[in-house]
């Protein structure tokens, strides 16, 4: 299913049936030195081809944004939440972050532009499946029947290889 929002200069497609799921469920604050911390997202990753957990510091969150701030889509993009100095100082802030971060990254899996963009993807760092099966229903979505074609000979090739693998 897709819901669509519209704008003055394009169509984006918010994408609800996209197979993957990005949590985040804990981060850690590592001292860097007397006033200095650094905290430690860790995202869960969960596809059609493999879970994966990585971690991230607000700075990677924030290149991210950058990169995408840059598309003609960009319009259409949620606020990065913003890093507080102060959050540093307070465990409840420093959950609010990790619960608008978790929410700017869900909003980023299901809008079909992001999706069918490499940014998110080399971000993520996810397996080719989940990156090829979450492209694919995004292009599906936004209608982009080229973008399709390409991704379902990419669907075929990797499944061919992770056969050829077992």
């Amino acid at each position: 299913a897709a819901a669509v929002v519209g704008a003055p200069r394009a169509t984006v497609t918010l994408v609800t049936d996209v197979p993957l799921k990005v949590r985040i469920p804990r981060f850690d604050v590592q001292r860097q030195s007397l006033m200095g911390m650094e905290i430690n997202y860790t995202i869960c990753i969960e596809g059609p081809g493999a879970s994966e957990t990585i971690v991230r510091k607000f700075s990677e969150f924030r290149e991210l944004h950058a990169a995408l701030i840059d598309k003609p889509f960009a319009y259409s993009l949620q606020a990065l939440p913003q890093d507080s100095l102060f959050s540093f100082f307070s465990n409840t802030m420093l959950v609010r972050q990790r619960v608008q971060l978790e929410a700017y990254l869900s909003s980023l899996c299901s809008h079909s532009q992001v999706l069918l963009d490499s940014a998110l993807w080399r971000w993520l760092q996810v397996d080719d499946l989940t990156q090829v099966v979450a492209r694919l229903v995004a292009a599906r979505a936004a209608r982009n029947f080229d973008e399709m074609s390409h991704l379902t000979q990419s669907l075929e090739a990797v499944v061919a290889v992770s056969g050829g693998a077992r």
